[in-house]
């Protein structure tokens, strides 16, 4: 019979997996360094792979999202789920190689049965005859009248700033970049994290001035800088903290996603 004692040491040797063990349960704070090498030897290949048989996956922007949602779903889970699962130390170096690729493997199927649903809804569309491209389509002004005031109550709520930034980040980029939601908070997420506010409504009004439907008005820009004067629980002005600060202890996207569906809820109320 094949020996596979030693089947994972083509993704990684004994000795990283220890400093994965050893960083995960022993190292304090908890320390991901070795287990983030490690995830990216094992799954960028593998990622591609899969998504080579998907028409709708082949995209390189994609395997790197579907990468970075999944490394993200492994960091959370791998220490609850994998080595501490049973309250000691799980030391087994090729169940975890398993438990990775199960993981990535689950996680691609649900996407890759998402967008096929997408891509088939699409196809369906083009079965129709006499179906207007874009240049055919027309929103009628009191559409865009609506747009626009919803548009100006965010702006004009006294809701959190970081809240009201979210949701006009979120919803200029799905205009803007032309994304679905979920895709515009993963947008949002890798583009603001890192910027201060007041850069973050910079950025905001420079997409905001490409919509032609869209104007958002000198007193309103006015009204959303004077907020970002105002100070923050720690001392510091609110345009120079950076957005990321703001984050709950769920996460980054959970954090955005909650942030645009209570002004949803705001908006629908008015």
């Amino acid at each position: 019979m094949e020996d596979t004692t030693k089947s994972y040491l083509n993704f990684f040797s004994d000795d990283e997996f220890e400093s994965i063990a050893w960083e995960l349960t022993k190292h304090n704070p908890v320390c991901y360094d070795t287990f983030a090498v490690v995830v990216k030897r094992m799954l960028t290949g593998y990622i591609g792979r899969i998504c080579s048989g998907y028409c709708y996956l082949r995209d390189s922007h994609l395997q790197e999202d579907i990468f970075q949602d999944i490394y993200i779903k492994l960091q959370k889970t791998c220490i609850t789920h994998f080595f501490l699962r049973n309250g000691e130390i799980n030391y087994d170096p090729l169940g975890f190689k398993n438990w990775v690729f199960t993981v990535a493997k689950n996680y691609i199927i649900d996407f890759a049965k998402k967008r096929g649903r997408i891509q088939f809804n699409e196809a369906e569309l083009d079965k129709f005859e006499n179906t207007p491209d874009s240049s055919d389509i027309v929103v009628s002004d009191d559409a865009l009248c609506k747009l626009s005031e919803a548009f100006c109550t965010v702006i004009c709520s006294n809701l959190g700033i970081h809240k009201v930034l979210t949701w006009l980040a979120v919803m200029i980029t799905v205009c803007y970049r032309n994304q679905d939601k979920i895709d515009a908070n993963r947008t949002v997420e890798e583009e603001c994290t890192n910027l201060t506010l007041e850069q973050m409504l910079d950025l905001i009004l420079s997409r905001a001035d490409k919509i032609t439907w869209l104007s958002i008005g000198d007193e309103q820009i006015a009204g959303l800088r004077s907020r970002l004067n105002e100070t923050g629980k720690s001392g510091v002005r609110l345009g120079d903290m950076k957005y990321g600060d703001f984050y709950m202890k769920a996460g980054s996207i959970k954090s955005i996603s909650d942030w645009t569906n209570r002004i949803k809820e705001y908006l629908e109320k008015r």
